[in-house]
């Protein structure tokens, strides 16, 4: 496949990887990270760290691999990470991707907005960047919307960090919840120092 082929199914690509992974996003200090524990998947080779005292939940939904959860007791938060495959870019090197990464602009808000607004009409995208994480580039978002059930309404404000490796696409979201936009916000700038931390440990072990 030949190189701009390659940047034309990354930009088809896109939404379709947040489509999917954004679905699975249904204490006062924060430890030094030498305290923190680690989770590690072996068969796709990945770790992150967490907080000691969060919660481990079990994943929901095929591709997700991973849901941590802040400690009872405290403001509502949540990360999870979403792994999906995409055989258009398996054949890629890393190298490869960094580049088309790099040499790409990042998504703009308007897009960011369009991405998240088939299933979140009232998301509000507040930044939008590039960044590294394991020393690779990737993208990352901030946004605020609301997610209505049959018994309740959750409004959440939260990062999503998207990174690509050769096969697949990697979705880490953390976010603050509350039964208001206001408490959301809250819980938001309460972990946001503990969500930087998690999101930036991301490792991958194989690339």
């Amino acid at each position: 496949m030949s190189r701009e082929r390659h940047i034309c199914e990354l930009k088809k690509l896109i939404p379709l990887f947040f489509s999917i992974a954004l679905i699975a996003t249904n204490t006062n200090v924060v430890f030094a990270q030498n305290d923190w524990k680690t989770f590690r998947n072996s068969s796709l080779r990945f770790r992150f760290l967490y907080p000691p005292d969060w919660i481990r939940g079990k994943p929901r939904g095929a591709n997700v691999k991973a849901s941590f959860f802040a400690p009872k007791g405290s403001p509502r938060a949540n990360c999870n990470i979403v792994v999906r495959p995409v055989p258009e870019t398996k054949s890629m090197t890393q190298e490869e991707l960094n580049k088309l990464i790099m040499e790409n602009a990042s998504p703009s808000k308007a897009y960011w907005k369009k991405i998240y607004g088939h299933k979140w009409s009232d998301v509000r995208v507040f930044d939008s960047r590039k960044i590294k994480v394991d020393n690779q580039p990737a993208y990352l978002g901030l946004c605020e919307f609301s997610h209505t059930t049959l018994d309740r309404k959750t409004f959440t404000r939260n990062y999503a960090l998207m990174a690509f490796t050769p096969g697949y696409v990697w979705v880490f979201t953390c976010m603050g919840k509350g039964n208001t936009i206001k408490e959301a916000r809250i819980s938001f700038k309460y972990w946001k120092s503990t969500f930087q931390r998690i999101l930036g440990s991301l490792v991958f072990e194989r690339w």
